[in-house]
């Protein structure tokens, strides 16, 4: 499947992932450029090939809906040809085009966008501090997590909270494992805030710590890229 770019990441590979995710926010705020999301919408894309952190790209989509480079953790750049030109998303290298149509099909699945790590609302969350619209958190290679602290099986999975008095509400759940993953909230579910602080090991409570941690990364990345650019 030409997956031999993705590989779990080190020290180097985590420094590279989220110092291109803080170029990529830089890059998404200009005013002639904006984000787009995984599902639709022009301007530049930032996409993981797999494993959180790991080897990612940005992309730029362009309004007829091709894609062009923009950079690439170093891993992408030396294993993958990525043309400079605009190419269409079945032209993009299968390293690439294979991860895009998995994050494509997860955020189709739970009706929304990924939130952004750098808006840090897991982060909030696990603090008792509720998000205005939605936390949306999601990874095509989750590892389930086990009692015996074992490495679970690698999986897409993704959820999505709303706001609700005194907790939060599950609005969508991307489960498609067969079988699913178990312990899992179901759509419509209400999770109260005592219940998210406490954590436990289950796939919600993994998947916010996660998120946090990627939050926290990307954070420290991004105050490093201002302060490069200063």
């Amino acid at each position: 499947m030409g997956r031999d770019v993705i590989a779990r990441a080190g020290a180097r590979e985590y420094r590279e992932f989220f110092s291109l995710y803080a170029s990529y926010v830089e890059l998404g705020r200009q005013k002639d450029v904006g984000f787009a999301g995984l599902a639709e919408g022009k301007g530049v894309l930032f996409l993981s090939l797999g494993f959180v952190p790991g080897e990612a790209v940005v992309l730029r989509r362009l309004a007829d809906g091709q894609y062009q480079r923009v950079d690439a953790t170093s891993g992408v750049k030396a294993k993958v040809h990525l043309p400079a030109e605009p190419v269409k998303m079945d032209e993009l290298p299968a390293e690439i085009r294979e991860p895009l149509g998995e994050w494509q099909a997860l955020v189709n699945g739970l009706g929304r966008e990924l939130s952004p790590w750098n808006l840090g609302l897991a982060s909030r969350l696990l603090n008792g501090e509720m998000p205005r619209e939605h936390l949306t958190m999601g990874m095509v290679r989750f590892q389930a997590p086990t009692e015996e602290g074992r490495r679970g099986q690698e999986v897409p999975f993704g959820i999505s909270l709303v706001p609700d008095w005194g907790g939060v509400k599950v609005a969508a759940v991307y489960n498609p494992a067969n079988p699913p993953l178990a312990d899992v909230p179901a759509e419509g579910d209400f999770v109260p805030l005592d219940e998210i602080q406490r954590g436990g090991v289950n796939p919600l409570a993994k998947v916010l710590r996660t998120w946090a941690k990627m939050e926290n990364s990307a954070r420290r990345a991004g105050r490093g890229e201002q302060n490069n650019n200063r």
